[in-house]
């Protein structure tokens, strides 16, 4: 009895579970929050998954794959929309 509802349900690793397993990350670029593991490095925020500040400061801007999402901001028409307001 208590087999045949859980099968019904989608017993243990159903359709559930690959919903799941199909929402994970994969992608082959790396996170954010793991281009530096120093713990003094740029702060990661988790709710808006973003690191404002470059996360290694040491390094030359040109050398390096990500500064930071701060560039975003300063950069293109961003200024120029800002002062607008």
């Amino acid at each position: 009895m208590l087999t045949d509802r859980v099968a019904r349900q989608g017993g243990v690793g159903g359709a559930q579970m690959k919903t799941t397993v199909r929402n994970l990350r994969i992608r082959e670029d790396t996170a954010k929050y793991l281009r530096n593991l120093n713990p003094n490095s740029a702060y990661y925020d988790p709710k808006t998954r973003s690191m404002r500040d470059n996360p290694n400061p040491e390094l030359n801007p040109e050398d390096t794959t990500y500064v930071g999402d701060n560039i975003a901001r300063f950069t293109g028409d961003t200024q120029k929309l800002a002062s607008q307001r």
